[in-house]
């Protein structure tokens, strides 16, 4: 035998309130008439109903907050623009030093970031098969620099590029400590990219093609 409560109004509430908040995602399957009792089944029902909206529109909001930003690195530019590290941007997407000092050649990118997100990891794209194993990439480091005290500091460093003949990826899952949280009120923020020429000559088998940066 069904147990019987006398839940008139608040069978009522229920159904009223959550078919004018969530009429688009919630269907009520079952309602009630003033001064008829209500089946304990069925307003369990109803309540089942709105917590299984609720769970997804939580999962959906949880989704939203996650999120990256890709960076293109042919919007690099070089640290010293002279022959002694001539940077070329290539229309297919990528970066590269086509001339070399036979030392380091530094290259930059500013990079904006969304306020209040909290950083996770970057990845970059890169490619190295030139025959010299010296010469690669570095690293890449993506950067902050405040706007009270111009100090700057590093947020990710990835490993560096290794000789191969396909793309691979240089991924840093470790933000330095205290640094994760994005603050564009006290911060401007860069990417770095070194390309290690040990052996002097055309570096256009290494390559700077793109970065993901992950934030909560």
């Amino acid at each position: 035998m069904f147990k019987y409560i006398s839940i008139v109004l608040l069978g009522m509430s229920l159904t009223g309130f959550v078919t004018h908040a969530s009429a688009s995602s919630v269907t009520i399957p079952n309602s009630f008439s003033s001064g008829t009792p209500a089946v304990a089944a069925e307003v369990n029902g109803n309540f089942t109903a709105v917590k299984s909206a609720v769970d997804d529109n939580d999962s959906r909001l949880s989704a939203i907050e996650a999120g990256s930003v890709s960076f293109n690195l042919t919007g690099l530019m070089d640290y010293v623009d002279d022959d002694s590290c001539s940077l070329i941007r290539d229309f297919s997407g990528y970066s590269y030093y086509n001339t070399g000092s036979g030392a380091t050649c530094n290259a930059y990118m500013p990079v904006s970031l969304p306020h209040g997100r909290t950083l996770v990891n970057i990845s970059c794209t890169v490619f190295d098969n030139d025959a010299n194993a010296l010469n690669n990439i570095d690293a890449v480091y993506l950067r902050r620099s405040s706007l009270v005290t111009g100090t700057a500091g590093t947020i990710f460093t990835t490993p560096g590029s290794v000789d191969s003949a396909s793309l691979q990826q240089l991924v840093d899952n470790s933000p330095g400590t205290g640094t994760a949280v994005v603050d564009n009120t006290a911060y401007s923020y860069y990417l770095r990219v070194p390309f290690d020429e040990s052996v002097s000559g055309n570096l256009i088998d290494i390559r700077a093609y793109g970065c993901t940066i992950t934030y909560q």
